[in-house]
């Protein structure tokens, strides 16, 4: 491994640490919306179902929408999960990675 990618790879650790608690409030807040889209896109197509004058096929696809971002949030849910369990986890401590970070920066 070249000096020039081991420093990505270190910025990259060093950033992911920094962030991880802003991350994890953002997947947070973003699983809630995409929840309560998908329950709202699941009520409004079951609605539009019993609508004489609505076809059956636009009313599949709200559903499919409503699927689909609810099962975005369960991404997110997941990921809100992760990402302390890889701060908490991880072979590095802050510490290593800010003294190998300034150690390949000082070449």
């Amino acid at each position: 491994m070249t000096t020039k990618q081991e420093l990505a790879i270190v910025r990259e650790l060093d950033r992911i640490s920094r962030d991880a608690d802003e991350r994890v409030l953002a997947y947070r807040q973003s699983k809630w919306v995409f929840r309560i889209a998908g329950w709202l896109l699941a009520f409004i197509s079951i609605t539009l179902l019993y609508q004489s004058d609505f076809p059956p096929i636009g009313s599949a696809f709200i559903a499919i929408l409503g699927g689909t971002l609810s099962g975005l949030s369960i991404l997110y849910s997941s990921a809100e999960m992760q990402v302390p369990l890889f701060k908490r986890y991880a072979v590095f401590s802050d510490e290593a990675i800010q003294a190998r970070l300034r150690e390949l920066e000082g070449k």
